[in-house]
């Protein structure tokens, strides 16, 4: 789990999917209990919009340049968490001296748990997320699903995608 090169896009998506899988199997911290984990892992696992990113990002019609799974739920003391799972794709920025890569970041609750990189060689990627804050992408929601592991215990999915409006 960690910055590295990527030989393609779909080698980099494979890598990015790898590194969330990994995230949400560390059952080191203190966040989503044990069943919740579990099922994260298979939505991970098997999300098409996720998976499948590098099919996506470049399309001409498509463009989607970021998709974030959110998994919010509670723990069996009525405790609420919330993990966020994102994978985007972002073009050469010079200003951070960084090269095109398929980013990857996992989020507990709002602490950030993980951000790597699979960079690319020049000319692989044809777009990426906006580097002005100001420019708003189209989201849309490409999945959801429930839980209910008992009376009390029970986990959310979203999935949002987000390209550009045009």
């Amino acid at each position: 789990m960690s910055d590295e090169d990527a030989s393609s896009l779909k080698d980099a998506n494979e890598k990015v999917v790898r590194d969330m899988v990994k995230c949400a199997e560390n059952k080191q911290r203190g966040d989503a209990p044990g069943e919740a984990r579990s099922w994260i892992v298979e939505i991970l696992k098997n999300s098409g919009p996720t998976n499948n990113f590098h099919q996506y990002v470049n399309g001409p019609s498509n463009q989607v340049v970021e998709v974030e799974n959110i998994f919010e739920g509670q723990t069996g003391d009525g405790t609420k968490w919330k993990m966020r799972f994102i994978i985007n794709a972002d073009l050469p920025n010079e200003k951070l001296k960084q090269k095109a890569h398929f980013g990857c970041e996992v989020h507990w609750n709002t602490l950030p748990l993980l951000v790597t990189h699979k960079w690319f060689k020049d000319g692989i990627l044809g777009v990426g997320r906006p580097t002005d804050r100001s420019v708003k992408l189209e989201e849309f929601e490409t999945g959801n699903d429930r839980k209910d592991f008992d009376n009390k215990r029970y986990a959310t999915w979203k999935s949002i995608s987000k390209k550009y409006s045009h």
